[in-house]
């Protein structure tokens, strides 16, 4: 709305009088003040019509500019929300790897079997192969 206050203050500016004059070297100046020995005036006036169509285009030229500008704001803002929760993310599942490298690096361990009381052991190998994929899982997830 001010960006029309604006425009419509300048509109008196696009209609002026021009003056010429020729010096005494002989050369044709052209001003829009009346100088000592102007031959001619000549007054040069815009038409509304023109002025108006020219204000409604800059206007819808300006309008959309300011709607191309609010989508790439939104965009980028969705963008880094995305990448926001998506470090997240990524931590959340570095701190998981990590606590389960912890795990496996102490005890024996056991997986259930039919029998409660009698639990299978895991042997050594199969534990350093689990340990080898949380090592590399840890280098994706957590740089290392």
């Amino acid at each position: 709305m001010s960006l029309v206050l604006c425009l419509l203050a300048l509109s008196p500016m696009l209609s002026a009088e021009v003056y010429t004059w020729t010096d005494e070297h002989g050369q044709v100046h052209f001003g829009d003040k009346p100088r000592e020995g102007a031959e001619a005036v000549t007054t040069i006036q815009d038409s509304d019509a023109n002025t108006t169509a020219a204000l409604q285009g800059r206007q819808e030229k300006l309008r959309r500019l300011l709607q191309s500008y609010e989508i790439d704001r939104r965009e980028k803002t969705q963008e880094r929300t995305a990448q926001a929760e998506e470090r997240r993310e990524q931590a959340l599942r570095c701190a998981e790897i990590r606590k389960e490298l912890e795990y496996t690096a102490s005890g024996v361990f056991y997986r259930d079997s039919d029998d409660p009381r009698n639990p299978e052991i895991i042997d050594q190998g199969e534990v350093d192969a689990y340990r080898a994929e949380l090592r590399g899982a840890e280098k994706k997830f957590c740089g290392r």
